[in-house]
């Protein structure tokens, strides 16, 4: 397993999605250096394809915000990697783009080289839980089996937590994976586990059974998988052949 997956920085950006950690009185903890985001790119760019852009931060107000505006209008190199995984006859693609600034990462569903979105996180607009907890379970038992490069991995639970969705009456199941990630980043000898954000439920939505499949439903959802969206259109028949196939 590639060693960038051991860093704890990698997680940071992962899961915090910025490059400075804050406590909860908005106290800097650890900030990332742009030659650690090198360091770790360094890394999984024996196992993944790496591309990179030299560009600068534009949004000097939510720099000021996280106590970072010694950044403003600095250069810096922004970073993207695909990591893949495998699904009988689909890909997932996580595009991971690295960024000091706050990070994005985008999930894609591949079949027949075709792409098609399913969710995104970044600090703005996220539209992340596309996936249900059974489903999630479903993927992860077969790539722990299945997939030459995560098979008895417990990277992918981490990598692919945050686009799980949690309905109202799935506290439960929620606090199920919340215990199952935190045991697999104490196993990893993380120690910001604390102020790390794994996963949450949405009080206001639920799963729904509809002539499409299993739709999230509910007010800020957050959510491609609700018909009801109109911008981007989430692949519901290829989804259910993914599932039925697994």
């Amino acid at each position: 397993m590639n060693k960038a997956f051991k860093n704890e920085n990698f997680w940071i950006l992962y899961l915090n999605l910025f490059g400075s950690l804050l406590d909860s009185n908005n106290n800097l903890i650890k900030e990332i250096k742009e030659k650690e985001i090198e360091d770790i790119l360094k890394s999984l760019s024996s196992d993944f394809t790496i591309k990179k852009e030299l560009t600068k931060i534009q949004d000097i107000e939510r720099l000021n915000k996280l106590g970072l505006s010694h950044l403003a209008n600095k250069k810096y190199t922004k970073y993207e990697v695909q990591l893949n995984f495998n699904l009988e006859s689909f890909q997932l693609i996580l595009s991971c783009n690295f960024d000091i600034s706050g990070s994005e990462f985008h999930l894609f569903l591949i079949k027949d080289s075709k792409k098609h979105l399913l969710g995104w996180r970044d600090g703005a607009r996220f539209h992340p839980f596309c996936i249900k907890y059974e489903e999630f379970k479903l993927i992860i038992n077969y790539l722990e089996k299945n997939d030459n490069y995560w098979k008895k991995s417990k990277i992918p639970t981490l990598l692919l937590m945050k686009y799980v969705g949690f309905g109202k009456d799935e506290q439960k199941k929620q606090e199920d994976l919340i215990k199952t990630t935190n045991k697999i980043m104490e196993d990893m000898n993380l120690k910001y586990i604390q102020y790390f954000s794994t996963c949450s439920y949405k009080e206001n939505c639920l799963w729904l059974k509809t002539n499409l499949g299993w739709e999230f439903k509910g007010q800020w959802c957050y959510s491609l998988r609700n018909s009801e969206h109109k911008e981007n259109k989430f692949p519901f028949k290829l989804w259910n052949e993914l599932i039925v196939e697994l």
